[in-house]
C-alpha cells in the first residue's frame, strides 16, 4: 500500500472526519475507486469519440446506425 505524504493525510483525515467516514481507509478506498470510475468513464469517451470519427470519415452518421439496428431489431 502506498503511503500517503503528511499533508496529504492530514487533508484526508479532516476530510473523512468532516464527512462521517468511519475511517481514513473508507474514505481512502472510496476516492481511490471513484478516481477509477472517472478515468474509467473518460476512457470510455476517448474511444467512442474515435469510433465516431471514423464512422464520420465514412460517411456513416448515428442516425444511419441507428435506423439500420432498428430494421434490423424489426425484420427479427
Amino acid at each position: 500500500m502506498t503511503v500517503l505524504r503528511k499533508d496529504l493525510r492530514k487533508a484526508a483525515e479532516e476530510v473523512a472526519k468532516e464527512w462521517g467516514f468511519s475511517s481514513l481507509d473508507e474514505f481512502i478506498n472510496q476516492a481511490v475507486e471513484e478516481r477509477i470510475i472517472e478515468l474509467k468513464k473518460h476512457e470510455f469517451k476517448e474511444r467512442s469519440d474515435k469510433i465516431k470519427e471514423g464512422l464520420e470519415k465514412e460517411g456513416i452518421s448515428e442516425q444511419d446506425i441507428l435506423d439500420d439496428f432498428e430494421k434490423k431489431r424489426s425484420s427479427a
